[in-house]
C-alpha cells in the first residue's frame, strides 16, 4: 500500500455536538480536528483541540493554551460518515465541504489538560469551555462536523477509514487482529505536549473530572501507547499501609531503582533546559555580533558611495568650466581649418561630380530607351493577338453569339475585332484556321455576323473542359492567340444576368523560370465591362488581385 493512502489531516475547523444527561443537546464551536490513519500499519487516531484560558497553579496568572480530547480507535464501536445530515447553521459556518463523523464509543474519550492548570480554582471550574469539554469527554455518542475538501481528503478515503474503524471493533474477538485498528503512538503521544512538559490526562469515565491524582499523569490505558514518566515520588500523597513484618521492613530494590530512574530523568531534563537557555543566549550574542558587523560593512559601503558621489560633483563643477573653454577654442580652430579645406574640396568635387553625372545620365537614358522600346514591341505583339471566346450555353443561337461579339469589340479606339470564336474541340483544327493578313503571328479574329447554321461543339460543355483545352492549346505551340486568357459565355451568363466568365491562368512568379500551373483564376464580368477588363489583363496593365478588388468596390461579381 503506497504512502498516498496515509491520511494525516491537521487543524481542520470543526464543530462537536452531543447529548448530555442534564443539558440535553450540546454544541461546541471553534474546534480544530486532527485525523491520522495508516492502512499499512492498521493504526489511526482522532483528536479535538480547543483554546482555553486558565489560571496556572504556580503563579496564579491567566494563560491561554490548547486542551485536547483524544479519541482512540480501540474505544470506537462504530464510526459513520454522514454528509447529508448537517444542519443549515453548521453548513453555513463550515462551508460547502462540511461532512459529519458520527462516533459511537465503547468508552468515553480522554481529556488532556495543561500540566499547570489549577482545577481547584472556582472561577476556572465554571468556565463555559472547560465545562463543555468535561461534558463532551463523558459522552459516548457524539458527532463532529468538519470542513474537508476533496483536495485535502477524498470521500473514498474517509469512507474507508470509517469502515476500518467500525470493522475493527466488530472483529476484535476474532483470532486474527490484522484488521483491528490500534492507536498511532506518535499521534497519541502526550509527553511532547505543552513544550515537552506533558499533559494532564483525565479519563472520560472517571467518577469525577474535577479531581486528578498524580498517578493519573500516565497516558490513557489503550493499546500500543507507552506510559508517560510519572511524577517524582516525593510529590505523591501519603497513603496508609498495613504494618509489615520486620523481614519486610527493608527498602524495596525495584522501588529504589525506579525512584533513581525518575530522579535521573528529571536531572537530565533540568540540564537540557539549562543548556538550551545557555545555547540560546550564546547564539543570540553571536548573531548580534554578526549582524552588527554586517551592518557596519553595509553602512561603510553606502557612505563610501555617497562621499564618492559628492566629491565627483564638486570636481566636475571645477573641471567643467575649464574643459568647455578649451573645447570651444579647439572647435574654433578646427572650424577655421575645415572651412578652408571644405572650399577646396567643394571646388574639386564639383568638377568631378558634374562629369560623373553627365556620364551616368547618358547611360541611363540609353538603357531607358531600349527598355521602353522592348516593352512597346511586346505590348504591340500582345495587343495584336486574338483572344479566345467559348460559347458553352446550350441554347445559344447565332443571334446571341453576334450580340456577344458586338460587346467584345473596341468601339472607343476602333481597333476592330479582337476575339477568335472557338467552335471545335480539336486543337489541331484550331491550328488550321487562317491568320490575319497572311501573318503567321496573329490568328484572324471572328467578326459578326456569324452564319445561322454555325456548328458549335462547345455548347453544353463545362468551364473545366475549356480550361483543359486551353492547357493543351498552350502545349501545342500554335501562335497568334492569347492562350492564358479566355472568355466563356455559359448558361448563367446568357440569361438575365448578362455576364461572361473571364479566366486567367495562374502564374508562379517565384519559380525560376516562371511557371504556369494548370489552374485558372475566374470571375464573372458584365458584358459591357468584359472587353475593357480583358484588355487590361492582356497588356498586363492590371493584375488579377487588383482587378478583383476594384470590381468588388464597383459592385461587380467576384471570383467563381
Amino acid at each position: 500500500m503506497s504512502s498516498l493512502d496515509i491520511i494525516d489531516v491537521s487543524a481542520q475547523q470543526a464543530i462537536a455536538t452531543w447529548t448530555a444527561d442534564s443539558q440535553g443537546c450540546c454544541r461546541l464551536d471553534s474546534l480544530k480536528f486532527h485525523i491520522f490513519h495508516d492502512p499499512s500499519a492498521n493504526t489511526a487516531f482522532f483528536k479535538l483541540r480547543a483554546p482555553v484560558t486558565f489560571q496556572t497553579t504556580a503563579t496564579n496568572a491567566k494563560k491561554t493554551t490548547a486542551v485536547w480530547l483524544f479519541l482512540a480507535p480501540e474505544r470506537i464501536a462504530t464510526l459513520a460518515l454522514q454528509r447529508d445530515e448537517i444542519d443549515e447553521a453548521t453548513r453555513k459556518q463550515l462551508g460547502p465541504n462540511a461532512v459529519c463523523l458520527r462516533f459511537d464509543l465503547k468508552r468515553p474519550a480522554t481529556l488532556v489538560l495543561p500540566p499547570d492548570i489549577d482545577l481547584n480554582c472556582k472561577e476556572q471550574s465554571n468556565s463555559e469551555t472547560i465545562v463543555a469539554l468535561r461534558s463532551l469527554a463523558r459522552a459516548t455518542n457524539l458527532a463532529i462536523s468538519v470542513s474537508l475538501s476533496g483536495r485535502i481528503l477524498s470521500h473514498a478515503h474517509l469512507q474507508s477509514l470509517c469502515t476500518a474503524a467500525s470493522t475493527g471493533s466488530n472483529c476484535a474477538a476474532l483470532p486474527s487482529t490484522s484488521v483491528t485498528l490500534v492507536s498511532s503512538k506518535h499521534a497519541a503521544d502526550t509527553v511532547s505536549l505543552y513544550g515537552g512538559k506533558g499533559g494532564k490526562v483525565i479519563e472520560g469515565d472517571s467518577p469525577s473530572l474535577l479531581v486528578m491524582t498524580r498517578d493519573e499523569v500516565s497516558p490513557p490505558p489503550y493499546a500500543d501507547i507507552g506510559a508517560s514518566p510519572p511524577s517524582m515520588p516525593a510529590s505523591w500523597p501519603e497513603k496508609k499501609r498495613r504494618r509489615r513484618a520486620s523481614s519486610d521492613a527493608g527498602p524495596d530494590p525495584s522501588r529504589q531503582h525506579f525512584g533513581k530512574s525518575i530522579e535521573l530523568k528529571m536531572a537530565l531534563e533540568e540540564i537540557k533546559i539549562s543548556l538550551r537557555s545557555e545555547l540560546k543566549q550564546d547564539l543570540k550574542s553571536e548573531l548580534r555580533a554578526e549582524l552588527k558587523t554586517e551592518l557596519k560593512h553595509e553602512l561603510r559601503a553606502e557612505l563610501k558611495d555617497e562621499l564618492r558621489a559628492e566629491l565627483r560633483n564638486e570636481l566636475m563643477q571645477e573641471v567643467e568650466a575649464r574643459v568647455f573653454k578649451r573645447v570651444e577654442e579647439c572647435l574654433q580652430e578646427q572650424a577655421d581649418d575645415f572651412e578652408t579645406q571644405l572650399y577646396d574640396v567643394r571646388h574639386e568635387i564639383g568638377s568631378t561630380v558634374y562629369s560623373e553625372v553627365e556620364d551616368q545620365t547618358y547611360a541611363a537614358r540609353q538603357e531607358l530607351e531600349e527598355f521602353v522600346k522592348d516593352e512597346m514591341d511586346e505590348a504591340q505583339t500582345r495587343f495584336s493577338m486574338s483572344g479566345l471566346l467559348f460559347v458553352t450555353a446550350p441554347r445559344a443561337d447565332h443571334k446571341l453569339i453576334n450580340r456577344i461579339l458586338v460587346y467584345l469589340k473596341d468601339w472607343e479606339y476602333e481597333s476592330g475585332d479582337r476575339f477568335k470564336l472557338v467552335t471545335s474541340k480539336s486543337v489541331q483544327a484550331l491550328g488550321e484556321e487562317p491568320y490575319k493578313d497572311g501573318s503567321s503571328a496573329i490568328m484572324k479574329p471572328t467578326s459578326a455576323p456569324v452564319a445561322p447554321d454555325l456548328a458549335n461543339e462547345w455548347a453544353g460543355a463545362s468551364i473545366a473542359d475549356v480550361e483543359a483545352f486551353c492547357v493543351d492549346l498552350d502545349k501545342s505551340g500554335i501562335k497568334g492567340l492569347n492562350k492564358h486568357l479566355f472568355v466563356a459565355l455559359d448558361a448563367d451568363g446568357a440569361g438575365e444576368d448578362k455576364n461572361c466568365v473571364l479566366a486567367e491562368r495562374v502564374i508562379d512568379c517565384d519559380a525560376e523560370p516562371i511557371q504556369y500551373p494548370e489552374l485558372f483564376n475566374k470571375a464573372r464580368v458584365p458584358w459591357y465591362q468584359t472587353y475593357l477588363t480583358w484588355t487590361n489583363l492582356d497588356i498586363s496593365n492590371i493584375g488579377w488581385d487588383e482587378m478583383m478588388s476594384e470590381d468588388a468596390d464597383e459592385g461587380h461579381e467576384g471570383g467563381i
